[in-house]
């Protein structure tokens, strides 16, 4: 990997950071720590986590006491 140049890396972290940020911010709102984010940089693990995150109870659903539907109140 010593002959990639800088702006190769750069670019690798550019997209790490496009990709991380954003499930970093989830995380955070789900009452999650922020730093599991960086697990999403493994490929499987990071399949695995989008699936924890959307499958798991956020803190909006337990404050008005919703049940698990996905189907809105009116």
């Amino acid at each position: 990997m010593g002959s990639f140049s800088i702006v190769h890396w750069l670019v690798v972290l550019l997209v790490a950071f496009l990709w991380v940020f954003p499930i970093w911010k989830i995380l955070v709102r789900t009452g999650r720590p922020g730093p599991l984010a960086l697990i999403a940089l493994v490929p499987m693990l990071g399949l695995v986590l989008l699936w924890w995150i959307a499958l798991s109870r956020w803190p909006a659903q337990e404050q008005r006491g919703a049940d698990t539907n996905l189907v809105p109140r009116p």
